[in-house]
């Protein structure tokens, strides 16, 4: 008996990893193809996760900083607060995200902050 409990769990488990693969298919605010839904592993995927939410990063990083270029002193500090409130929000409201999508959820707010700053840029500092 305690051996059809073992089996049933693996093949439970085999199922699910299966399922959680297919179900990552694109990414949910680009569409784009998911490159870590074909991680062979959960610790794969999540290092792949890690990486891709890094590089999400270093791209907001460069639109954050190229925007506060062409900023004075006044609109610098207004930008500082407003992106150091919004960090606090996204690491909060990720937290209420499972393990699982911790990364990804992480991932998809830093996209979505880089293309509001870039819309910004583009809507406001054109006009002056």
């Amino acid at each position: 008996m305690r051996i059809l409990t073992v089996v049933f769990t693996f093949l439970f488990l085999m199922a699910a990893s299966n399922g959680v693969a297919q179900t990552r298919s694109s990414h949910p605010r680009t569409g784009t193809v998911d490159p870590c839904a074909s991680a062979p592993s959960r610790r794969e995927m999540d290092e792949c996760d890690r990486r891709v939410y890094q590089k999400a990063d270093a791209s907001l990083s460069r639109v954050y900083n190229k925007l506060m270029s062409k900023f004075d002193e006044p609109q610098k500090a207004m930008l500082g607060e407003a992106q150091r409130a919004w960090i606090k929000f996204r690491n909060a409201n990720c937290a209420l995200a499972s393990d699982f999508v911790y990364q990804q959820c992480l991932t998809a707010m830093t996209m979505d902050r880089t293309i509001e700053l870039e819309g910004f840029k583009t809507r406001f500092l054109t006009r002056r």
